[in-house]
Order: structure tokens, then C-alpha cells, then sequence
């Protein structure tokens, strides 16, 4: 479309230039003829012309000297004349030649006013570019309607393959189009989000197989470790073996959940969500850790809104809200401080925190530690990250040398 506009602009100006071009050759055919009625009448009456003959004075003849006859030559040119009646200049198109007669040397002038040429000259650019103007106008909004037409189909898959959810898997909705293409697009997407879907449910199965085949083992370790430290004879030697086999089963066992609670957050298997007191849940959380507090004589100091509440998976908000607070507690020292702010949809937890090196970019990350607690799994706020990523909350981290502090808003 821009190629044909800017083919239909230089046509234009081609065809205002050959208009123009064609007119003022036509007055100057007119004056040249008008040179010869004049120079003929003007012989015929022996130097003289009869006003009666002309309608119009339009000319006049000057006699000049044999020199500026030999150096004068015919010209035309545009020239500006004062019109009394008028007021006002007018244009003319001015034709000078130069004649002789039995050795008498003269120079005619002939003026023809344009005005008229000019108006129609100029009547006619503002209707080629009114013209112009109508074309653009008519072709932009009759393209955006017909693209709107063509490409409906395709913006109304568009829409289906955002919405598409794995989760709630439903046949993606297309609109049959007539265009060859957009059916081809259609038919490959359908198929696409159908092996995908396959794919994700044959992943997700496996993930639960093995997370279930890996925990019964662990389970069986756990019981039998269990069972041998009742042993009346147990060595203390043996003791302290079987309880490095049971930490280490333990530990194993809490990553396997933890991990597949990680697969399960990211598959969206936590799709349901309602209006969470979100300062009910912090309460309640914080109970769990009163004994940790009092062993590690922890100055806890709780501020929250009580009519705060959130669109949340209640399971998640609850991982989520765990997993913060225990951080600040376990993370802890000796005789440290944890403070616990929500407000304006705003939740902030500072704590103490040990004087060891952190690393800010791997707190978020998989098994990624803030502190050298070897009961941790650095699953914690990976898991505290891939929850807020989902809900769309916004959680940051900044630090000291003293305290650390984590904020969601959300």
C-alpha cells in the first residue's frame, strides 16, 4: 500500500507539472500568433496601428536604434502588473521581439494576464491533493478493516494459546479461517499443545512414581534405624553410626518432598485460590517456633494488620509464609532479634543473622544457604521464590552486617 501512495504522489506531481508545463506553452503559442496579427497590421498601415482592431491593448511598440535591434532577442517571462481595478498586482505572461521595416527597427512587447491559467492551475493541485488525501484516508481505514477481517482468526488462536493451561487442559479453540495458512497454523498448534500435554502428564506421573518408589526406601531406612536403637546390647560405637544412616536418611527424605513440592509449584498443580487472612497464617506460623525462640532467647517483635488478606492458594501461602519464618529463627544467633512487620499489603521479616559471608544472587537458588546450619536443605526459598513468582508477588533481599531482611508485597 505505501508503494502504491507514494506511485500515486509522484504521479501526481507529474501530471501538475505536465498541466502546467502544457498551458504556459500554449499562452506563448498565443502570443507568438498574436506577434504576427500585430507586426502585419502594423506594416500594412504604414507604421501604424488601428486600436479599433484589437479589443484589447494588450501591447505596445517602442522603435529602437539599429544596435539594440542586433543585440535584442525574442524572451518570454512572467511579470506582475497593477491593476486599477483590481487594486492589487496582477499576473501576466510577458513576450518581447524584436522587428524591422525598410531599415526601421522595433521592439514589441505583448502581455496576456495568467491569473485565470494560474487559478485553474491551483483549483486543480488542491484537487489532486484533496483527491490524495481521500485515497490515503479511504485505504488506511478500509486496509485496518480488512486486516482486522483477515487476521481475526489468527489473534483469536493467539488468545487460545495464551490461555491454554496444562493444568486445565481443554482442546485449544480456534476459528476455522479461509486462508490456507492460518489453517496449516491451527492444525500444528492443536497438535503441538496436544503431544505437549502428553508429555507433561507422562512427567508428572514419573515424577510422582519416583518420588513415591525413592520415599518408601527412605521410610524402611528411617523404621529399621529406628527399631536398632532399641537394642538393649547396641554398641555406642554402632549408636552413633546408625544415627549418621538415620540423619542422612532423614535429610534425604526432606529433600525428596521438598523437591517435589519445587515440580509440582512449577506445573501449576496449586491452581485454586481463595481470599487468605494472610496475618491469621503469620500468628498461627509463629507458635510453631516458640521453641527455638526461648533456646536461642530470640527478641521476636510481631506487627500485622489484622484485616490483611490476599488471593492465594491457601497451601502455598502457608509453604510460603513457613519457610520465611522458619528462615529468621533457625538462621538466627544467640540472643538475636526477628521482626515481623505487615502493612499495606506489605510483609516484612528482619532478623539477625550470623556475620558469615552471603552471597545474595544464590539465596534464591537451589540448595543456595544463607547460613552454615547443616540441617538445611537450601530448597527453602527457592521454594518461597517459585510461589511468589506464580501468585505474581513481588519478594526482595537486602542485607547488612547485622541483619537480613525479606519483603513481599503483594
Amino acid at each position: 500500500m505505501i508503494a502504491f501512495l507514494v506511485i500515486l504522489a509522484i504521479w501526481s506531481l507529474v501530471f501538475f507539472a505536465i498541466l502546467k508545463y502544457n498551458i504556459r506553452q500554449d499562452t506563448d503559442k498565443y502570443l507568438m500568433n498574436k506577434k504576427e496579427i500585430i507586426v502585419d497590421e502594423f506594416i500594412e498601415n504604414g507604421l501604424k496601428i488601428d486600436k479599433d482592431f484589437f479589443e484589447y491593448s494588450d501591447f505596445y511598440i517602442k522603435p529602437v536604434d539599429e544596435n539594440r535591434y542586433k543585440r535584442g532577442y525574442s524572451q518570454f517571462s512572467d511579470t506582475l502588473i497593477y491593476e486599477t481595478f483590481e487594486r492589487a498586482s496582477v499576473e501576466y505572461r510577458k513576450f518581447e521581439s524584436y522587428f524591422d521595416y525598410r531599415d526601421n527597427y522595433f521592439r514589441l512587447t505583448i502581455v496576456k494576464p495568467t491569473f485565470e491559467t494560474n487559478g485553474i492551475i491551483k483549483t486543480i493541485a488542491i484537487i489532486l491533493a484533496s483527491l490524495y488525501f481521500v485515497i490515503v484516508f479511504v485505504l488506511v481505514v478500509s486496509g485496518r478493516l480488512l486486516t482486522q477481517r483477515i487476521w481475526k482468526p489468527f489473534y483469536k488462536t493467539l488468545e487460545s494459546v495464551k490461555a491454554y493451561s496444562f493444568t486445565n487442559h481443554k482442546p485449544l479453540q480456534t476459528i476455522k479461517s479461509n486462508i490456507n495458512e492460518f489453517e496449516q497454523l491451527n492444525q500444528s498448534l492443536k497438535i503441538l499443545t496436544e503431544n505437549n500435554y502428553k508429555t507433561y502428564i507422562s512427567q508428572k506421573q514419573f515424577i510422582e512414581n519416583a518420588s513415591h518408589e525413592m520415599q518408601t526406601p527412605l521410610s524402611v531406612i528411617l523404621s529399621k534405624c529406628e527399631l536398632i536403637y532399641q537394642d538393649p546390647n547396641l554398641l555406642k560405637k554402632t549408636a552413633v553410626e546408625v544415627e549418621k544412616i538415620h540423619d542422612a536418611a532423614n535429610r534425604l527424605s526432606k529433600m525428596n518432598q521438598s523437591l517435589l513440592l519445587l515440580t509440582k509449584i512449577e506445573n501449576n498443580q496449586f491452581s485454586d485460590k481463595s481470599r487468605e487472612p494472610v496475618s491469621e497464617h503469620i500468628l498461627k506460623i509463629i507458635d510453631f517456633f516458640e521453641d527455638i525462640k526461648k533456646k536461642k532467647e530470640i527478641q521476636l517483635t510481631v506487627d500485622v494488620e489484622s484485616n490483611m488478606v490476599a488471593e492465594a492458594n491457601h497451601i502455598l501461602l502457608e509453604i510460603m509464609l513457613t519457610n520465611l519464618i522458619k528462615n529468621a529463627f533457625v538462621h538466627n544467633i544467640q540472643h538475636g532479634t526477628v521482626n515481623i512487620s505487615l502493612k499495606a499489603n506489605n510483609l516484612e521479616i528482619i532478623n539477625s543473622r550470623q556475620s558469615l559471608p552471603i552471597e545474595r544472587e544464590r539465596l534464591f537458588k537451589r540448595f543456595g544457604k544463607q547460613s552454615d546450619n547443616k540441617a538445611g536443605l537450601g530448597l527453602g526459598l527457592s521454594i518461597v521464590k517459585e510461589i511468589c513468582e506464580i501468585h505474581g508477588w513481588q519478594i526482595t533481599c537486602t542485607m547488612d552486617e547485622k541483619n537480613i531482611r525479606f519483603s513481599v508485597i503483594f
